[in-house]
């Protein structure tokens, strides 16, 4: 009955057994009896009876070894979230990740800007390895800045029956992106983050 049996069990019983007579004491024996028979009874839904998205953060050091586990995991997730790799534009690994895995998936990638450094993007694939839409990082971190042209705009995108966000690792540091995805409707924010490297993972495991 979990914290509701036992709420009613450490509050009820006590009360009915210090009346000292256990003809005031059977109301509240009653009641607790019904309680704890009624949460016996009914039925609560679970996660895949309400319709829930499940969604996995995979970490890996290369966009072969993200594709690996995402296979490995091949059913058990709906939207697949790869590390900000900041792959090259023609790499088709995240694409082929997605199709041959029916998941949407998010992935890190360089988008040329003619002239200028590229941009910090992460992409959302569909189940068919379509390209959906795609968030430019605005807020760079370090020597980022020398690296990638920063974003402008803050937008979010259909993921299914969802609407995502896509800001990228660096950017859960400022709320305001955050809070914009979610007054344009944003359901879920999908986040790439890249980790540094760490004595037995440390980082990775807290990020």
């Amino acid at each position: 009955t979990g914290i509701w049996g036992v709420s009613f069990l450490i509050w009820l019983v006590p009360a009915a057994l210090c009346t000292r007579s256990w003809r005031r004491a059977a109301p509240a024996l009653v009641i607790a009896a019904l309680a704890l028979i009624a949460s016996a009874i009914v039925e609560f839904p679970d996660e895949d009876s309400r319709g829930g998205v499940r969604v996995a953060a995979i970490q890996a050091p290369d966009s072969f070894r993200a594709s690996r586990a995402t296979s490995k995991i091949k059913g058990q997730a709906d939207i697949v979230v790869w590390p900000e790799h900041c792959l090259k534009w023609s790499n088709n690994r995240p694409a082929r990740a997605a199709r041959s895995n029916g998941v949407h998936l998010v992935a890190n990638l360089r988008e040329k800007h003619p002239g200028r450094n590229p941009y910090n993007v992460a992409c959302l694939y569909g189940p068919d390895g379509s390209l959906i839409g795609m968030q430019r990082k605005r807020r760079l971190f370090g020597r980022e800045k020398f690296v990638f042209t920063p974003g402008t705009t803050t937008r979010t995108v259909r993921c299914g029956e969802i609407t995502a966000g896509l800001p990228i690792c660096f950017e859960t540091q400022f709320s305001g992106i955050t809070r914009s995805l979610v007054r344009q409707g944003a359901e879920i924010i999908l986040v790439p983050v890249h980790d540094p490297e760490s004595p037995n993972g440390l980082f990775n495991y807290l990020h």
